[in-house]
């Protein structure tokens, strides 16, 4: 009996140093191979160089909140980023860093920021009515754009450029620019109609949706190509839309709300750019990883995370994932306006060999991956609304075919303004026009009124 237990104590052991020997061989040849080939690929996309059209916006708008003359303006910047490049990193405590840091721009000139009343007068970016807002209180947001007129015309400045590059150093405390001067400037194209002047308000409403439209798709910052999406369809679309559905047809209007609103090219759509942009900022975090393990003060925490983190993979992981957005199966998609799902989507797969020696790796490259679908919806349906406002403004200006059903016209409008997957349709009641959306977080349509009709047209199918 005894001899047989030691027989099988052996045997137990003879299987356990086999397969610690097992795992050791698994984890020195997953660390010797390295990154696999597709994730190779995957690495020199992610790290091709952009030339971007025309001016960086970026110090313009890092500095908005100020009164900067123009001059002024890079030098200040290019100061406030050299700072925070230099800045050390905060401490165990959470002291330091880059927490409360304050441009220099706030020594020298007036800082103009919306105080808390200011921003309860914003309207929402997601399609709320403004006019009625606006109208509802005119005397108190009238204020308000006399209050801000400084901020505003240094908004509008933006229009002469043609990009958003990131200026900011790779860290997760690097405060990011106040985009909240394009509220500000949705508010003051509403309070513009509601004061009666219809063309000044249409002009400054279709500039501020053509330089967010633009500015948002030449950037490669994802959060700025968010704020171009929300400020450009998602707001001053709107407006436009509210606008055009008081105005009688065949009003006159100016041929920037044509160019402002013309159908996308499919690059348009796409986030590789802001997915680039994203990539470099990630891959110099993991460079800070080796100062991270010599910091850690727990010898557990050193040991291991060598073997279970490995920087040039992770780097290469995190490529793949992000590539997903830059191929030709991702443009195709874009195309045919499907919508994307983050099942069909790679990096949420842990259990694989090249994880056997970064297992730590493999779950941080996958912790954004859930929410990019949605993002890249949001392009697309950005995209959707485009051709829904020219829509409404071909409808407002196609006096020959006024005669005809709103389904006729419909059916007859230029073949660009026509989605291939999901087409305009006409709301409850046929007084208003909406896309389907793919976006979870914007409802399940973008709706906006109709132009008002001409004098005898019908609405009936």
């Amino acid at each position: 009996m005894e001899m047989g237990m030691r027989k099988a104590m052996r045997w137990i052991g003879g299987i356990v140093a086999g397969l610690l020997v097992f795992v050791l061989l698994m984890w020195g040849l997953s660390r010797l191979l390295g990154p696999d080939r597709e994730s190779r690929e995957a690495l020199s996309l992610m790290q091709q160089s952009w030339d971007p059209p025309g001016e960086n916006a970026f110090d313009a708008i890092w500095l908005l909140p100020y009164a900067v003359p123009e001059d002024r303006i890079h030098a200040i910047a290019a100061a406030d980023m050299q700072r925070m490049h230099a800045a050390p990193p905060a401490d165990s405590d959470g002291h330091g860093g880059l927490s409360g840091f304050t441009s220099l721009a706030a020594e020298t000139f007036v800082e103009e920021r919306l105080a808390a009343e200011d921003h309860g007068l914003l309207c929402d970016v997601r399609g709320e009515p403004c006019l009625a807002k606006v109208r509802g209180d005119l005397a108190a947001y009238e204020d308000l754009i006399d209050r801000h007129a400084g901020m505003l015309q240094r908004h509008d400045a933006l229009a002469r450029h043609g990009h958003i590059r990131n200026l900011l150093p790779s860290r997760i405390d690097a405060p990011f620019p106040a985009f909240v001067a394009g509220r500000l400037a949705h508010v003051r194209n509403a309070v513009l109609f509601a004061q009666g002047d219809a063309g000044a308000a249409l002009e400054s409403t279709c500039r501020d949706l053509a330089t967010w439209r633009r500015l948002g798709a030449q950037s490669d910052m994802l959060i700025a190509t968010m704020v171009g999406i929300a400020y450009s369809t998602g707001s001053n679309g709107s407006l436009l839309a509210e606008m055009l559905g008081e105005l009688p047809a065949g009003h006159p209007l100016p041929p920037s709300c044509h160019d402002a609103v013309r159908p996308p090219e499919p690059e348009e759509l796409s986030m590789c750019r802001a997915m680039r942009g994203e990539f470099a900022f990630t891959t110099q975090a993991l460079e800070l990883t080796p100062d991270m393990v010599k910091a850690e003060s727990r010898a557990a925490v050193r040991l291991l995370l060598p073997l279970l983190f490995n920087a040039e993979k992770t780097k290469a992981r995190t490529a793949s994932n992000y590539a997903a957005y830059c191929g030709g199966e991702s443009m195709a998609r874009i195309e045919d306006d499907r919508p994307f799902v983050a099942e069909d989507m790679p990096g949420l797969d842990y259990i694989e060999f090249g994880c056997i020696d970064n297992a730590i790796g493999c779950i941080l490259s996958a912790i954004a991956v859930p929410a990019l679908p949605d993002y890249q919806n949001r392009l697309l349906d950005h995209g959707a609304r485009l051709r829904l406002l020219g829509t409404l403004l071909w409808l407002h200006g196609d006096a020959a075919g006024q005669a005809n059903t709103l389904q006729v016209r419909l059916a007859d409008r230029p073949q660009g303004l026509k989605g291939a997957a999901r087409d305009v349709e006409v709301g409850e009641g046929s007084r208003t026009l909406r896309i389907r959306q793919y976006s979870s977080r914007d409802g399940d349509y973008w709706e906006v009124p109709l132009p008002v009709l001409a004098e005898g047209e019908s609405t009936a199918d």
